[in-house]
């Protein structure tokens, strides 16, 4: 019985220290506000104290997607608002909506939107 007691206690100590669903869904929240900032999925994944593997497993739970393939859907629907309602340059806009490399807003951004940039901003 008190080896039982024992086993049960830490099973519940690792259940309250582990991260779960309500730590993701909030972690999903504060992504649209910053995801233009620069990020790596590892780093993500610590700053939560998750594993690469449940910070993915979980994040997939929350959104239905991976965490780059949503990270890179919002950016291109940032970017595609800023296109239509703004004269800035697409060079400009594509490291406002926190791409890195020219070359990779453009691959992204054709991917998400069928188009390229430029196109997407004269209409469909």
């Amino acid at each position: 019985v008190r080896r039982c007691a024992m086993a049960e206690s830490r099973v519940g100590e690792a259940s309250q220290r582990a991260p779960g669903p309500a730590r993701m869904a909030n972690y999903v929240r504060e992504l649209e506000d910053r995801f233009y900032e620069s990020m790596e999925l590892d780093a993500e994944a610590a700053s939560l104290g998750m594993s690469r593997r449940r910070f993915t497993q979980l994040f997939r739970e929350e959104t239905g997607t991976s965490w780059l393939d949503h990270l890179l859907r919002r950016r291109i629907e940032y970017a595609k608002r800023l296109l239509r309602e703004t004269r800035r340059s697409v060079t400009a806009i594509a490291f406002e909506s926190g791409f890195e490399e020219l070359s990779g807003f453009y691959r992204a951004f054709k991917r998400y939107a069928g188009m390229a940039p430029l196109d997407w901003r004269k209409g469909d």
